[in-house]
């Protein structure tokens, strides 16, 4: 960025100067000519100062800079003090000299300056109130005093270095560069911007002071040209400031969305789990307190009880745990047994017959996804005709869960399995279908809604069948 800017500010250097040229070539050395041309270089210098400050400006408000905010002020009031003398001397040539050579004016506009660079060092925010617009205030004022003066005591605006009071008033304005020069590198910019606004500063000076020093009475080109190498540096310079902080915002703006995805996936994974939590626990919670009402007498249906609360229980403390079980053959009536159980001891009928099938999966998951869709059937088909069915379909097998309630709401058909999908009269939150959905993608699955002809709604759990030898390696060493 250093270096393509310096290159856009020779560039834009050249650009400014080529009238130059085109004269020379065009109509030779008429001084006259000449002349105003170094006044249109040093019209466009100015107004290329303030396009400088408005950079500045923005830049300022975007990176919360009150440093570059003063920055801003201190060139318009530049341009402000230089600008308008610029144009009359085209006009007029008697008030040219004010436009390139030193006169107390500048004086009072480094002191200023350094005031306002100082102010802007030390201050946390920038100002409420427009840089430019007291930037202009100031070089009004300054320009205004000028004019006084001249108008007040003839000869006395322009500096004489023949004159030891002008001498004097030279010498403090020197001074006052450099104490400009000294405050810019000690301001906290990037090295490059300080030396190069530096580099500017000395330009302006140093081309004002050569035309004073050589009694130049028309704008000579080594003056317009430090005159202009001082706007192209601070042009070029707000700019690839401007350029740099909005690619730090670019930056910052991505850190947060990153930051901001992260915490909504954490959040949704959270939800997600003490969506499957709740559900599981109220399927251990019936069973337990069945268990302890004594109305259930020892028999198949207790057995049956007690292996879910032990299953359920299990599975609940491994889903809390930090890491999942790998993917394996699983015989599915393994996982639907204990769920159909749970859902019963709710007071939910359920329609179900072992199938013997086996599908490779992670065992939990399986039982979160067909959980899901039992909880669902329970929750808007009624407590009543639920139906668990699997079959084999190829290389895959189906799991098949309906129900007889009023099925899903049309509204909602096309995004259900999207976070937050929900009828209007459901009274789920929308997490469950979703997870379940991509729970069967993550194992190479699809879980599907059915139209049905009836009422009710119907949904289908696929996934890939695995062989009997398979299954019974796998049931090897596992708890149950």
């Amino acid at each position: 960025m250093e270096r393509s800017s310096l290159w856009w500010a020779f560039g834009l250097t050249l650009l400014i100067l080529h009238p130059y040229a085109v004269v020379y070539v065009l109509m030779g050395t008429d001084q006259r000519r000449l002349a105003l041309v170094g006044e249109l270089c040093t019209l466009v210098a100015d107004l290329t100062i303030v396009c400088a400050a408005l950079l500045l400006t923005l830049d300022s408000r975007l990176g919360g800079s009150a440093l570059r905010a003063s920055m801003a002020t201190c060139l318009v009031l530049v341009a402000v003090q230089d600008a308008p003398v610029a144009i009359l001397a085209m006009v007029d040539p008697e008030v040219g000299a004010h436009s390139y050579r030193l006169h107390i004016g500048h004086l009072a506009a480094v002191l200023f300056g350094l005031v306002v660079l100082i102010a802007g060092r030390r201050a946390v925010l920038p100002p409420r109130s427009s840089p430019l617009v007291l930037g202009f205030a100031l070089g009004t004022v300054l320009l205004g005093m000028s004019i006084a003066l001249s108008a007040t005591v003839p000869g006395t605006l322009e500096l004489d270095v023949d004159r030891a009071g002008d001498l004097v008033v030279v010498v403090v304005a020197a001074v006052g560069v450099c104490a400009l020069f000294v405050q810019l590198r000690r301001s906290g910019l990037p090295l490059w911007v300080a030396n190069r606004l530096g580099v500017a500063v000395l330009a302006i000076f140093g081309a004002r002071l050569y035309a004073t020093v050589t009694d130049a009475t028309e704008p000579q080109l080594p003056a317009v040209a430090g005159i202009v190498v001082f706007s192209a540096l601070c042009a070029t310079t707000a700019a690839a400031l401007l350029r740099r902080t909005f690619a730090e915002s670019a930056t910052l703006s991505r850190g947060y969305a990153d930051r901001a995805a992260e915490a909504e996936a954490t959040v949704r994974h959270d939800q997600e789990l003490a969506h499957e939590v709740r559900a599981a626990t109220a399927g251990v919670v019936a069973g337990a307190r069945l268990l302890a009402s004594g109305r259930i007498p020892e028999g198949p249906r207790r057995d049956a009880i007690e292996h879910m609360v032990d299953v359920e229980a299990a599975r609940l403390g491994r889903s809390l745990g930090p890491l999942a079980a790998p993917s394996g053959p699983v015989a599915i009536d393994d996982v639907i047994g204990p769920l159909v159980v749970a859902q019963r001891a709710q007071g939910h009928e359920v329609s179900w017959e072992p199938s013997g099938h086996a599908v490779v999966v992670r065992r939990d998951d399986l039982a979160e996804v067909v959980n899901v869709l039992l909880n669902n059937a329970a929750r808007h088909g009624g407590s009543r005709d639920t139906r668990v069915a699997a079959t084999n379909v190829e290389d895959h097998v189906e799991i098949r869960v309906s129900d007889r309630g009023p099925g899903v709401a049309t509204e909602v058909r096309d995004h259900l399995f999207q976070w937050g999908a929900r009828g209007p009269d459901s009274p789920g939150e929308g997490i469950g279908l979703q997870r379940a959905h991509r729970l069967a993608q993550e194992h190479g699955g699809h879980l599907r809604m059915e139209t049905l002809n009836e009422q009710g709604a119907a949904f289908v759990f696929a996934l890939r069948a695995a062989d009997a030898g398979e299954l019974e390696k796998s049931l090897q060493g596992w708890p149950g």
